[in-house]
């Protein structure tokens, strides 16, 4: 994201300063924030966050160029006037979206349809930074644990068995689970 934009560079070959190709443009006016920007695993979509609409809004762009879309999700965004759901994740078929934002106090954990917008809360506890793994079955997060304070818990939760696994405890503030 650049100047509230999204853009793409083309990699060509081996990944390489020397072989980028020249940087696309794929939106115009989508006053993109340059948090939470996530890639579908299948490469098709990019979902960002749209903050400075209100309330704020949740986007989806083809990945090789095109109109972008909004996906509908039930406003959970806003708590004190400032929007929370810049951790996003989509699914690797880009078909659901997993986003945090403040419910009765608490950054929770939502999944969204894309194509309905269908919102569904994930946690009943404060959590947050999703990553979808790569068959789009599990779900990994990070718990607001509080041990000591500002500490986390790594989990993952599985959509198909609802098990949702304790992975490590991090006694520091921690970001971002990957796969």
């Amino acid at each position: 994201v650049s100047g509230g934009e999204v853009w793409v560079v083309p990699v060509h070959g081996k990944v390489s300063p020397d072989i980028a190709g020249e940087p696309e443009k794929l939106t115009e006016g989508a006053e993109a924030l340059q948090f939470g920007l996530t890639w579908s695993g299948d490469g098709q979509w990019i979902a960002f966050h749209r903050p400075w609409s209100l309330p704020s809004e949740i986007h989806l762009v083809p990945a090789m160029g095109g109109a972008t879309r909004k996906v509908n999700v039930q406003d959970l965004t806003m708590r004190a006037g400032h929007v929370y759901n810049w951790n996003l994740a989509l699914s690797p078929d880009g078909s659901s979206l997993v986003f945090s934002s403040f419910q009765d106090g608490t950054l929770k954990l939502f999944r969204a349809d894309v194509d309905s917008g269908k919102t569904s809360p994930i946690t009943s506890y404060a959590a947050r930074e999703p990553a979808f793994s790569p068959d789009g079955d599990r779900l990994a997060y990070m718990k607001l644990a509080g041990i000591p304070e500002g500490g986390h818990e790594v989990r993952v939760l599985s959509f198909s068995s609802g098990a949702d696994t304790l992975v490590t405890e991090v006694p520091v503030w921690a970001r971002s689970p990957v796969w």
